[in-house]
């Protein structure tokens, strides 16, 4: 632990602050919608008794119970996501690049 600590002092005030705003970005706990999912740059495309909102491959859909799943190019077994935090981790791990901020 110490050589983390040692690490963190080496830090800069911008870098720290960065590595701050990416936790909280990252541990958001606001739950996921769809208006949120569309000021993202998803679209809504029609999948029988589904809503789901696509960008790059990268699918989340809404089940009729009201749970968001994730579907990527075969990848399978993900539990249903709850947050925006959650689904930013997620698209982080595979390589997905989400639009926020205007960004």
């Amino acid at each position: 632990m110490s050589d983390l600590k040692a690490a963190a002092e080496r830090l800069g005030n911008d870098a720290k602050q960065i590595i701050a705003e990416e936790y909280l970005r990252l541990t958001d706990p606001t739950a996921v919608d769809e208006a949120w999912l569309r000021e993202i740059g998803f679209k809504i495309t029609d999948h029988g008794f589904s809503m789901s909102l696509q960008t790059d491959g990268f699918i989340v859909t809404r089940s009729d119970k009201g749970n968001w799943y994730l579907s990527y190019q075969g990848l399978t077994g993900v539990p249903a996501i709850e947050t925006r935090g959650q689904l930013r981790m997620l698209a982080s791990a595979i390589g997905i690049s989400l639009t926020e901020y205007g960004i």
